[in-house]
């Protein structure tokens, strides 16, 4: 079912709606079954619940299990199981937390009709699925399981450079995902999950299709291979030829216009690719060598598993400026730290003051600062500067001006980046201090202190290409002519309260 990342409480009960009415429809088709599995409808959790994000995880396990219990309920009295389908990584382990939730809820015991979907790119799919087949050994109900390659690498990519993150949740080369995808298969049709896990292998690769029933043959494993409508006919129609034991499921995106289009889009992208097995299939000029190639021996030419075309997040500007480091609040190994160092300073007390000639002042009127969301807590105290602290500090910068156009641009640059560390290091308190005092969430905490060092590296940068050698400009008399710039003077700056840093 099409429809994902609700908005507002309006969207979600909507797409809750097309789910109701889609299963209504699939339950009482009367269409002969024969020896295929039960019908299933593939769900996005996004789409049932507009605060579906690890900040609102008691929301999610309350409102949002409550919906899907109600909505399982009529599922499984209509026959018909339900997927859960993948989405961005940052939702990863809200969405086990919730599946173990419901999967304990008595909607489901007993059934095997509650499924899941797990994306090979993952770098933690192998783990996921582990987790799943100790989950599903404890209560004894086999879970089916969609393995897929993944269909959102690109936001997965950007979304990691644009948080400054140390690295990438997925795999940055195809080999690496199909690598993943086989390594997940071997764990899917082991004995080891055998009544635990339902593999359902969803694949459109010829060579990850032969490697299925080669890891299969002899062991009489049930399992089912999907393919999406319109994708993959002639090599699922000779599979069944072949193997009519073997059932082929399709799947379909069903949904209203608006709902199809990043559907679609992310398609395209998956299948556009010029590494996409799709896209050189078509490709009349593509050997059949290049085709049925093994991942696990194209990974191992490489120097390195991760691809160096593609940055680290902290690299995305190369040699030129280091990005600003972030955190991804949304992962429990990186929350619950971030957690333990905002709670060490929580009962902190702050002065603050005019700083002149580097030294802070206290000679003026002393206020007290009190946290907008609790006025019973004290964050500090701040002196207010006056006038005559204003006039002394114009006076000494107008002073200073000239031995500081003087300086090497060089010395200057490297004052702003040196502030910039200065801010990264100390990321945890000013962003405590940004919540107690401005009450700042988290995340509006991280990009504070993020901006501030982007605007000190950026503008290193700047000042070393502006300040530094003089540019050579055209003679048209046969003069030289260059041009440099250098300080203007003091300026008077007047920060937006908004964002302090």
């Amino acid at each position: 079912m099409l429809g994902e990342a609700a908005l507002t409480e309006e969207d979600a009960r909507r797409y809750l709606g097309d789910y109701l009415r889609a299963i209504d429809a699939v339950g009482n088709d009367t269409y002969p079954r024969g020896k295929a599995p039960a019908s299933s409808i593939s769900i996005k959790l996004s789409a049932l619940h507009p605060r579906y994000e690890v900040a609102q995880e008691h929301r999610v396990m309350t409102e949002l299990a409550d919906t899907l219990v109600s909505l399982l309920k009529t599922a499984r009295s209509k026959g018909v199981s339900i997927t859960i389908d993948a989405e961005e990584m940052d939702r990863l382990e809200l969405s086990l937390k919730l599946f173990e939730k419901i999967y304990q809820d008595p909607v489901t015991k007993g059934w095997g009709g509650f499924g899941m979907v797990v994306q090979a790119y993952s770098r933690r799919a192998l783990p996921v699925l582990c987790w799943l087949n100790k989950l599903s050994k404890e209560q004894g109900d086999e879970i089916p399981i969609r393995l897929v390659k993944g269909a959102y690498w690109d936001t997965e990519i950007k979304i990691c450079q644009q948080l400054g993150l140390d690295g990438y949740p997925v795999f940055t080369r195809k080999e690496a995902t199909d690598t993943s995808y086989l390594a997940c298969l071997r764990f899917l049709l082991s004995d080891y999950t055998e009544g635990s896990l339902y593999p359902q292998l969803a694949s459109h690769n010829a060579h990850t299709v032969a490697s299925v029933l080669a890891m299969a043959k002899n062991k009489g494993r049930k399992f089912e291979f999907q393919r999406l409508h319109g994708m993959g006919d002639a090599l699922y129609n000779t599979i069944l030829e072949q193997h009519d034991d073997i059932p082929v499921r399709i799947y379909a995106p069903v949904g209203a216009h608006r709902d199809l289009l990043p559907y679609l889009v992310r398609r395209l992208l998956e299948n556009g690719a010029n590494s996409s097995f799709v896209h050189r299939l078509v490709d009349a000029e593509t050997p059949i060598e290049d085709l049925v190639r093994n991942p696990v021996q194209e990974l191992q030419k490489y120097d390195s598993f991760a691809n160096d075309r593609i940055s680290l997040p902290t690299d995305i500007y190369g040699a030129e400026r280091r990005n600003s480091r972030g955190m991804n609040i949304h992962v429990e190994s990186q929350l619950l730290p971030l957690l333990s160092h905002l709670e060490g300073w929580s009962q902190s007390h702050w002065e603050a003051g005019p700083v002149i000639n580097g030294a802070r002042r206290s000679d003026g009127e002393r206020h007290e600062i009190r946290a907008p969301h609790d006025q019973t807590r004290t964050v500090g105290h701040v002196v207010w500067a006056n006038e005559g602290h204003a006039v002394e500090a114009l006076e000494i910068a107008h002073k200073g001006f000239p031995a500081w156009n003087d300086k090497p641009v060089e010395d200057r640059a490297r004052c702003l980046e040196t502030y910039a560390d200065l801010l990264e290091a100390h990321m945890e308190e000013l962003m405590a201090i940004c919540a107690r005092e401005a009450g700042k969430t988290m995340q509006d905490g991280i990009d504070e202190v993020r901006e501030a060092v982007d605007f000190c590296r950026y503008y290193a940068v700047q000042g070393r290409f502006r300040f530094g050698k003089a540019m050579t400009l055209p003679g048209p008399t046969g003069e030289s002519n260059e041009l440099y710039l250098e300080g203007r003077g003091v300026f008077l700056c007047i920060s937006p309260w908004n964002f302090p840093l």
